[in-house]
């Protein structure tokens, strides 16, 4: 596994498996598609958008807003409280932002923060994703449904180990 190797151990599984679940969790994580974008198309784009970026910011795309500012970046992937997008949302640093508008609702700013205590993740695959490309790496053909129900002790799991195909 994948075809004509050896078979997989039991180490491997379980590390494919807790990948899978891990990578697509049943509690769906706020994501810069889907919730943080439309915050700071809401918010933030009249200043760091498309068409103006005051201090070198742009919050339009994932990779402008990992990317920073001219002052360096303003998310730490892992760590809100030392984000300086955080702790200028909270007045934490100068000037607060949004800059001379109505604060963002403490709601808003849990979900900018739980995007990036989880990594500022961009659009994660769903478990069914995660196994069909599994299935297509390792073995060239789309999974069956009980390989879309397999864990390590289950029967597919046991055939996976011994390589019983």
């Amino acid at each position: 596994m994948p075809l004509g190797g050896p078979p997989l151990s039991g180490v491997e599984l379980e590390l494919i498996h807790n990948w899978i679940e891990l990578d697509a969790p049943d509690r769906p994580s706020p994501t810069f598609a889907g919730k943080i974008r439309s915050i700071f198309a809401e918010r933030c784009y009249q200043c760091h958008g498309t068409d103006v970026q005051q201090n070198g910011l742009r919050l339009d795309s994932l990779a402008a807003t990992l990317k920073g500012s001219a002052s360096g970046r303003v998310v730490i992937p892992g760590d809100s409280e030392k984000s300086r997008l955080v702790r200028r949302l909270l007045g934490l640093e100068r000037p607060q932002m949004p800059h001379g508008g109505p604060l963002l609702p403490a709601d808003e700013i849990a979900s900018i923060r739980d995007w990036i205590d989880q990594g500022a993740p961009s659009p994660a695959a769903d478990k069914e994703t995660l196994i069909l490309r599994l299935s297509l790496d390792l073995i060239g053909l789309p999974p069956t449904i009980e390989l879309k129900r397999w864990t390590p002790s289950s029967p597919i799991g046991v055939r996976m180990r011994t390589r019983r195909w």
